[in-house]
């Protein structure tokens, strides 16, 4: 018999609860409600189950679970215990009383071993380095070794919202070094572009092959998110955008974005910045950038019913 489960029955029973309205408002199965009741947990897929099942249970009926019926459910399942045969408790209650004799002689091993490795190596820093460090005739100078300078990334890479030109084949984009950050990169697709560096305040520009007919726009991220592309002609990327990061992709007709902050990016297509698109650290998903027939890219939460 179970107290606990004749307590709730009973509570259940004065205010004239069915149990089949519990399953309704639970959706939990009506033998599991039968099983809470009659305080059979282990007949429960787990312990996890029994402890929610009758949290909603209490919910529903209007106890005060965790005042009023936890301490009954506590004192009769255990989930160290659950599901185990009164043999198998009974096993590894012997086990843990032996385990409990022998620390303290483990912790005395323990001790002893401590201090033995702390003498030796006392003695070896004493012999091996100490003696030698007074001996200057054994002290081997190394003189430093001279690393060469690598350039600072912030010289190269932008860090300002790109503007395309739909008259030519460059990208143009304005260099701001004025923050003096690192942040940002930039990533060139498979077409096979030049990247011209420029003094501050100049202009970066990158020039695209005159054989690529392809249509090409510009993500420019103000934060860290993770980010998921996929364009028309079946390229797909996942990376993690940084703070500055500008990254310039190619498509047909249309692509879509995914990403895990919807105010940290914007889109450059032929002189038009897509900005805005959503709050701060609000995830965005299926949004698409299409280009009509006049040319023209709005945004649309469907894909394209045909290519254009």
């Amino acid at each position: 018999m179970s107290y606990m489960g004749d307590y709730i029955k009973q509570k259940r029973e004065e205010k004239k609860i069915t149990v089949q309205y519990i399953c309704d408002k639970t959706a939990i199965r009506e033998q599991y409600i039968n099983t809470l009741e009659a305080g059979e947990f282990d007949l429960l897929p787990s312990y996890v189950h029994a402890h929610g099942f009758l949290e909603q249970y209490c919910k529903v009926v209007g106890l005060d679970f965790y005042n009023e019926v936890k301490p009954l459910f506590d004192k009769e399942c255990q989930k160290n215990t659950f599901g185990k045969t009164p043999e198998e408790i009974a096993i590894e209650q012997v086990v843990i009383e032996e385990a409990s004799k022998k620390s303290p002689y483990m912790m005395f091993i323990v001790v002893v071993a401590g201090l033995l490795l702390a003498a030796l190596a006392a003695f070896f820093f004493y012999n091996y380095m100490y003696k030698h460090s007074k001996d200057t005739s054994e002290v081997l100078y190394i003189p430093p070794i001279a690393v060469p300078s690598e350039p600072d990334i912030a010289d190269l890479l932008p860090e300002t919202v790109p503007v395309a030109d739909a008259a030519a084949d460059t990208l143009s984009i304005a260099v701001d070094n004025s923050s003096g950050n690192n942040a940002g990169t930039f990533a060139p697709s498979v077409t096979p572009v030049v990247v011209t560096p420029a003094p501050d305040n100049a202009t970066l520009m990158v020039t695209v092959a005159d054989n690529d007919t392809r249509r090409r726009a510009v993500l420019t991220f103000t934060d860290n998110c993770w980010v998921n592309f996929k364009s028309d002609s079946g390229a797909t990327e996942d990376f993690i955008a940084d703070p500055g990061q500008i990254k310039v992709i190619y498509f047909s007709n249309y692509f879509s974005v995914d990403i895990g902050n919807a105010s940290a990016i914007s889109v450059s297509y032929q002189g038009r910045i897509f900005s805005g698109l959503g709050s701060y650290r609000q995830p965005m998903r299926n949004v698409y950038f299409v280009v009509d027939d006049n040319g023209t890219m709005e945004l649309q939460r469907t894909p394209p019913t045909a290519a254009r």
